[in-house]
């Protein structure tokens, strides 16, 4: 069976609770006064997390930017080698072809 509001309001001794509520007004104060300080506590350690995170942030984005720079430099090294093989081998199959020639005409003589 469920009781309705109004009768469930009726029955709370309302005389005891206001005679109450200032005993229940100091408790109040005093529990905050206690956990004010743990608060500003934690409040001050929150500050200082996030300031290590925001360093620890700079620091990875310093490193991404100089790895990037050494990428950078590294796909221009390869693309040096890269047209250096290309004229090194050109210049062997050049040598090749001289030396088959030569060899051709000393073995014809």
């Amino acid at each position: 069976m469920a009781i309705s509001w109004i009768t469930a309001f009726k029955a709370i001794p309302w005389g005891q609770v206001v005679e109450n509520a200032p005993t229940v007004l100091r408790g109040a104060k005093k529990l905050w006064g206690m956990a004010q300080p743990q608060v500003a506590g934690q409040h001050t350690r929150v500050e200082q997390d996030v300031a290590e995170l925001k360093q620890e942030v700079l620091k990875a984005a310093q490193l991404i930017e100089s790895l990037a720079e050494q990428n950078a430099r590294l796909v221009e090294a390869v693309e040096i080698l890269r047209v250096r093989t290309r004229a090194l081998g050109i210049a062997c199959g050049m040598l090749l072809i001289a030396f088959i020639g030569v060899a051709g005409i000393v073995l014809w003589k």
